[in-house]
């Protein structure tokens, strides 16, 4: 799955591309994009766009991350 997954970012890189050389009225780039633009759909689908992601932040120093030893110089 790991190659379809370069193979999806290197196509939307390509997409974004000729996206930008439409915009820019680059001749040929907007037939290409109106063909391509069917395949990327814009943006990101969120299952439940009410539901809100709180982060959270907790201290982290080389003790807690396993780091620290006696006599390693921490």
């Amino acid at each position: 799955m790991v190659v379809g997954s370069e193979a999806y970012q290197a196509a939307l890189v390509f997409y974004q591309s000729v996206k930008m050389a439409a915009a820019q009225d680059i001749p040929g780039a907007k037939a290409v994009y109106e063909e391509l633009k069917t395949r990327f759909p814009q943006g990101s689908k969120r299952r439940n766009p009410s539901r809100k992601v709180q982060a959270t932040r907790s201290p982290v120093s080389a003790k807690t991350l396993g780091f620290y030893s006696e006599g390693n110089g921490f």
